[in-house]
């Protein structure tokens, strides 16, 4: 097994012991998990496209733990990170990604 399918293993497993036990302290920390992982594979030598994917996917992680939490003020905080976030996502989406092109050949 790949280093990498057992972490994703590991990643889900967390994430349905969390559903079981419902606790929400567990929660903060393995809910962005998933995000953090996407992030850890842009790593090397990112393209403008992969830049701007992990600023959106930094935002993302902040506004799903803001989500997390309870209260309406955390919920409007969570609601901007993820609208900057997309919007990152959006500029991403403006350059070719170069990488996956070089990957073909």
């Amino acid at each position: 097994m790949k280093p990498i399918n057992l972490v994703i293993l590991i990643i889900a497993a967390a994430e349905l012991f969390v559903e079981y036990a419902d606790n929400p302290q567990i929660r903060y920390v393995v809910k962005p998990l998933p995000i953090l992982l996407l992030f850890y594979s842009l790593r090397d030598k990112p393209t403008k496209m992969e830049k701007f994917t992990a600023y959106g996917l930094s935002f993302s992680v902040v506004g799903d733990v803001l989500l997390s939490m309870k209260g309406h003020n955390y919920f409007l905080a969570g609601t901007g990170f993820f609208l900057v976030a997309h919007i990152f996502y959006v500029v991403a989406f403006q350059f070719p990604n170069t990488s996956a092109i070089n990957q073909k050949t």
